[in-house]
């Protein structure tokens, strides 16, 4: 991989697009068009992976945010057990009222 972007780099400075290479998509969209994502595989799958990143961050914030109203200073003493299964029980909850139309009356 070290060497493939060594040399991503001096292909990248010999082609000089049009578009500054800050902007993750355009560099992706980029590589495809080109075709050179046989060429650099590594970097191609490091940019996928990059894009997975926000959406899998998200899901861990929202687990992390739970725990807190979980997890308050009235509860503090819980053991991990009942944490866990205070977290399995919030996020399937949330799962089923997200399936639940709520305004049938």
């Amino acid at each position: 991989m070290k060497y493939e972007i060594v040399h991503f780099k001096q292909f990248w400075d010999q082609l000089e697009p049009t578009f500054d290479g800050s902007s993750v998509l355009k560099l992706f969209e980029w590589m495809t068009e080109c075709n050179v994502i046989n060429i650099f595989p590594n970097i191609h799958i490091a940019l996928r992976i990059y894009f997975t990143i926000s959406v899998a961050n998200c899901t861990a914030e929202r687990a992390f945010s739970k725990l807190a109203r979980i997890k308050n200073k009235n509860r503090s003493s819980q053991t991990q057990d009942n944490l866990s299964s205070l977290m399995i029980l919030s996020t399937k909850i949330n799962d089923v009222l997200q399936i639940l139309n709520l305004n049938n009356t």
